[in-house]
């Protein structure tokens, strides 16, 4: 939710498209509905996390800017049932373009990466399931100072050169370590990517390497072209 991703209008829509998934949830044979379950963070150079307990009146935020040494602040109501807790969830997912909006908030231009994933895999390992983490990422290189923290990972000179293995080099070591933390917890990762500016994929894409899910990118978004 940084100010990128507000303004290209990427939050919104991925607000809407996650709203029309509750009703399309994949189930097993003969279940008339989805036992999956769903939890829902936000991410600057801070996490937000967002309590959706079916009990709740309405959703609770929370916010982790400890990134060095990331956890799940809570566990119960993070993973919730969308079924039980689906008016939570579209209130939620109503709200959340708003509460990130720059005329009522300062979104940050900077933000965290490896941290994000991290959060996830731990809250899917504290529930004793495996499962799959979607990311929506729209701000470059992760730059806010965390785990992951990367800079510019490109120089066109190596292009043809003897050291051009040197731009498909992973630039931290952290990536290849969450990379292993989620095989080991039997959790999946696709990464929607929402930015023309440079992406250092041979390291955020390390968890791709290793066959974890797919990773896809959207050069430039506009919230009316990219509805459908």
């Amino acid at each position: 939710v940084t100010i990128n991703a507000v303004k290209s209008g990427m939050v919104r829509v991925a607000c809407e498209k996650i709203k029309d998934m509750l009703d399309k949830l994949p189930r097993d044979r003969n279940q008339p509905v989805s036992n999956m379950r769903i939890g829902i963070i936000c991410y600057t150079k801070v996490l937000h996390f967002f309590n959706i307990n079916k009990d709740l009146a309405t959703p609770k935020h929370m916010v982790v800017s400890d990134v060095e040494d990331i956890f799940v602040p809570l566990q119960e109501g993070f993973l919730a049932d969308p079924m039980e807790s689906r008016e939570l969830l579209d209130v939620l997912l109503d709200q959340i373009p708003n509460m990130f909006n720059i005329n009522n908030s300062s979104p940050a231009s900077e933000s965290v990466y490896a941290p994000v994933i991290q959060a996830g895999c731990e809250a899917l390992k504290a529930n004793n399931c495996p499962g799959k983490i979607l990311m929506f990422h729209s701000s470059g290189l992760p730059t806010a100072e965390a785990p992951g923290k990367l800079k510019p990972h490109e120089d066109k000179k190596l292009l043809g050169s003897n050291k051009e293995h040197l731009l498909w080099t992973a630039a931290d070591k952290v990536y290849s370590t969450v990379a292993k933390q989620c095989v080991d917890a039997g959790v999946g990762v696709d990464t929607f990517l929402f930015t023309s500016q440079h992406v250092d994929l041979a390291t955020m894409g390390l968890e791709h390497h290793q066959r974890l899910a797919n990773l896809r990118r959207h050069v430039i978004l506009g919230s009316t072209n990219h509805a459908q």
